[in-house]
C-alpha cells in the first residue's frame, strides 16, 4: 500500500489525529524535561553534574522504562472494556503528570526535588505503548509499519522538533525577570499548559476510536 493511500486512509480517522496531537503535546513535555532539567537543578539548587548525572540516569532508566511498560499494560487491560477507556485512562495520566510537575518545578530543594520528579517520570509515559499499538489497529495488517512510522513523525515533530526550543526560548524571555529561575517557570508553564490540552486530545480521540477501529478492514 503506498504511502499516499495510508495518509488519506489515516486522514479520514478522527482518532488518528487527535491521537496524533495528543501523543505530540506529551513528547513535548517529555523532551522538554529530559533537555532542561539538569540546567534547572544546577540554577536553581548548585547541583553538581556527576551527582546530577547519577540520580537522574537512575530516575529516568528505571522510572521511565516502568512507564512506557505498565502504561501498556493498564491500557490493554482497560480497553477489554472499551478501547475509550483506555483513552480516558491516558487523559487521567496527562493531569496527573502535570500536577506532579508542579510538585516538582516548585521544590523548595534538590532531594525533594528529585524525590518528586519519580512519578510524572512514570506517569507521563504512559502514552507510547497505547498510541503506537492503536496507531496499528486502526488499519488494514499491510498498513500497519507505515501507519506506525506515521505516528512516530507527528510525536517527533511536535515533541522533539518543538519542545525543547519553545521551552528554552521562554526560558530566556523569562530571564530578565527571573534571572536563573527562569528555567524553573519554564519548565513549569510548559508542563501545566501543554499536559492538560493533551489530555483534551485524548479524550476526544476516544469518542471516535470504537468507529474508526470498525473501519480498519476498509482497504483489505
Amino acid at each position: 500500500v503506498s504511502l499516499v493511500t495510508v495518509l488519506r486512509f489515516l486522514l479520514d480517522r478522527r482518532s488518528f489525529l487527535h491521537m496524533g496531537i495528543a501523543a505530540g503535546l506529551s513528547s513535548f513535555v517529555g523532551y522538554s524535561v529530559i533537555n532542561f532539567v539538569p540546567s534547572f537543578m544546577v540554577r536553581s539548587f548548585g547541583m553538581g553534574l556527576a551527582e546530577l548525572g547519577f540520580w537522574l540516569g537512575i530516575i529516568v532508566g528505571i522510572a521511565g522504562g516502568a512507564g512506557f511498560f505498565f502504561g501498556g499494560l493498564l491500557a490493554d487491560r482497560l480497553g477489554r472494556l472499551g478501547q475509550r477507556r483506555g483513552f480516558n485512562f491516558l487523559a487521567a495520566a496527562m493531569a496527573a503528570s502535570a500536577l506532579c510537575y508542579t510538585a516538582v518545578f516548585l521544590a523548595p530543594t534538590a532531594a525533594w526535588c528529585l524525590a518528586m520528579l519519580v512519578a510524572p517520570t512514570v506517569i507521563s509515559n504512559f502514552y507510547l505503548a497505547p498510541v503506537l499499538a492503536q496507531a496499528q489497529g486502526l488499519v488494514s495488517l499491510r498498513m500497519r509499519s507505515v501507519s506506525s512510522a506515521l505516528m512516530l513523525l507527528v510525536i517527533n515533530t511536535i515533541g522533539l522538533a518543538m519542545g525543547p526550543p519553545v521551552t528554552g526560548l521562554l526560558s530566556d524571555a523569562l530571564g530578565g525577570i527571573l534571572g536563573a529561575e527562569s528555567m524553573r517557570y519554564s519548565l513549569l508553564i510548559v508542563a501545566v499548559v501543554i499536559l492538560p490540552w493533551s489530555a483534551l486530545h485524548y479524550l476526544l480521540a476516544g469518542r471516535s476510536i470504537e468507529k474508526d477501529l470498525a473501519r480498519a478492514s476498509e482497504q483489505d
